[in-house]
């Protein structure tokens, strides 16, 4: 369930938990499945849970999120993917241009990655 959870708009409550644990769980699959294929340990930030969206503490939450797809993307050779940290969480309609920018990236991670 986790892959298909990342489509999930975080917009309340429920969703946005059932978005924080499945995002988290694909971090540490598509961490693992590196560390075995290519001998590399990537940093895991702590994602879950997330914040509320208008805590103070999404810039940090964002900012760690983005460290953890940049590293992905760079030792997977995909070049500089989308900036995940440039929103406002408040906006509706950023959030689904968030949501429609972050999850393809991990449906590429886990093809990849030979996860799917």
């Amino acid at each position: 369930m986790s892959l298909e959870a990342v489509w999930l708009i975080p917009d309340n409550e429920e969703r946005s938990g059932i978005f924080s644990f499945s995002n988290m769980d694909e971090h540490v699959k598509a961490a693992r499945a590196v560390f075995v294929k290519y001998g590399v340990n990537l940093q895991l930030y702590p994602l879950e849970p997330m914040p509320l969206l208008t805590s103070e503490r999404m810039g940090e939450w964002s900012f760690d999120h983005q460290a953890m797809h940049n590293d992905l993307d760079s030792v997977l050779g995909l070049g500089g993917g989308p900036d995940l940290s440039s929103i406002d969480w408040n906006d509706p309609e950023q959030l689904v241009v968030w949501t429609q920018l972050h999850a393809p990236r991990h449906l590429l991670y886990a093809q990849t990655l030979g996860l799917t």
